[in-house]
């Protein structure tokens, strides 16, 4: 075990991260549902079908989303 000075900030660090991690997570996780709802009203099939750039639900890497306000475009 380490030993950890008084008054460290160790404890708090870690559960800032965490909250980021989480609200990544939420973001990545609708990201992906806007993309699979977008690639279901293309008619664009989850299996099968002509080879595409990506597979079906994953958005593009340079996807945004504004966390504040999920219906603006960035």
């Amino acid at each position: 075990m380490v030993d950890v000075p008084e008054g460290s900030t160790i404890d708090a660090d870690i559960v800032r991260r965490q909250k980021e991690l989480k609200t990544i997570g939420e973001g990545k996780a609708a990201l992906e549902a806007r993309q699979r709802a977008a690639d279901a009203a293309k008619e664009r099939k989850p299996w099968g079908g002509p080879a595409y750039k990506r597979p079906f639900g994953v958005p593009d890497n340079q996807a945004k989303c504004d966390f504040t306000d999920p219906e603006s475009r960035l």
